[in-house]
Order: structure tokens, then C-alpha cells, then sequence
């Protein structure tokens, strides 16, 4: 499933492609919660996240085959800095027909917001399967091998489109680490607050800073 955000003062959109995450990390839900207490995504769904100015957005949440012709394009993709997230089952091999819809939507999100910036969160990487660290970045290495064959055929070459990344689990840091990592590449004042923060530790004596939302528990910067 897929989910869209937009931040309601700087017009930010925030896709996100996973219920599971969306209510473990804004909404507080145990990890083992949503294995019984949350049902399959059906339709389009919107959700409010506003805790401060600059974690602020809705999210839309849709299936993972939402991709009718009557999918809503511009209600979904357009309106201003926008992020995708597709969310790849890491242990639901083999991928292709999930990659094929991921092509048809980056696809159709380009034509409607060429601005896009798109995020690919492998997840699940915590079961018996992904014991070793190696054979994380071997899936990795996989989906992104695919991806790009995949974009190419659909005539998107290689390197025209930045796409991130994130080995992901609900059940560790790594869902707080990546969605950070996705909210800083959408706030616009995030140069300057990495400036503020450089200013602090040198004159603190600082090792590091970080700049917490501490309701979801993401980092800012």
C-alpha cells in the first residue's frame, strides 16, 4: 500500500506506503499491535499528522494496487514538495510484478510532479531470512538492480531520477532513521537548521546535535 502526506505549512507532500509504519511511528502503536489490530488498506485514506511547523503534513494511504485509471493524479501528487515512498515486502519474493506497479506509479507521479523525490523502503528485513548484514544489502542490491532495469524499459534512464534506498523494520530504529532521512529532504529550512546546529556544537563543545520531533521521535536535523 501506499501512503501520501502533504505538510500543511509548507506544502509538503509525504507518500508513505506502509499503514504499519504510519502507526507505529505517529500514532504510537506497539510493532506487535498491528499484526492483530490493523486491518488491509481497502482505499484511499488520509490521516493528519501536526505536531510542530515543521512536522506537519496529511498522509494519504493507498493500496498496493491502487493504480487504476481512475487513480486521482493530481489530488495525490501535485501541490508542492513531494516525496514517494513505495514500500517493497522484502521476504514476498520474487518482486517483479511489485516493482512493475512501483514503475507505473513513479511513472505517472513524474508526469504529474517531475520535482518528485522517491524512496523505496525495503522492509521486513528482520526475519529468518535477513540474519546477516550481508544478506540485507544483497537484497538491496537486487531490488536496485531491478528498479533500474525496470525504469528503463518505462524510459527513464538510469541517474535521471534520485531514488533513495532504506532497509527498514517496524520492530527497530531503522523505520525512525529512514523516515527521518525523508522528512529532512522535504523541509526547506533544513540548511539553516544545520547551520544553527554546527553553530551550537562548535560553541558548546558539542560532539553532535540532533533536533528531535519528540512525538514521533523522528529527527528533524
Amino acid at each position: 500500500m501506499h501512503l501520501v502526506g502533504k505538510c500543511l505549512k509548507t506544502h509538503t507532500h509525504f507518500l508513505l506506503e506502509h499503514i504499519t509504519a504510519q502507526h507505529v511511528v505517529f500514532q504510537k502503536m506497539s510493532p506487535h499491535e498491528t499484526l492483530f489490530r490493523l486491518e488491509p488498506t481497502l482505499s484511499l485514506e488520509r490521516s493528519l499528522v501536526d505536531h510542530t511547523t515543521l512536522c506537519r503534513f496529511t498522509i494519504q494511504d493507498f493500496p498496493g494496487d491502487y493504480y487504476g485509471e481512475d487513480m486521482p493524479e493530481q489530488a495525490v501528487f501535485a501541490g508542492g514538495p513531494t516525496s514517494l515512498i513505495f514500500v517493497v515486502d522484502a521476504q514476498d519474493e520474487p518482486y517483479d510484478l511489485v516493482l512493475q506497479s512501483f514503475t507505473s506509479v513513479v511513472t505517472r507521479a513524474l508526469q504529474v510532479n517531475p520535482q518528485i523525490t522517491v524512496e523505496v523502503f525495503i522492509n521486513k528485513v528482520d526475519g529468518e531470512l535477513f540474519l546477516s548484514d550481508e544478506s540485507k544489502y544483497d537484497c538491496r542490491r537486487d531490488i536496485m538492480t531491478q528498479v533500474t532495469d525496470e525504469l528503463n524499459d518505462a524510459g527513464i534512464p538510469d541517474g535521471s531520477l534520485a531514488i533513495r534506498y532504506h532497509l527498514t523494520s517496524i520492530y527497530d530504529h531503522s523505520i525512525y532513521e529512514a523516515l527521518s532521512r525523508v522528512v529532512q529532504r522535504l523541509i526547506p529550512q533544513l540548511p539553516t537548521l544545520e547551520n544553527l546546529l554546527n553553530v551550537l556544537t562548535a560553541t558548546c563543545s558539542m560532539e553532535k546535535a540532533y533536533l528531535f520531533d519528540v512525538v514521533s521521535k523522528l529527527y528533524i536535523s
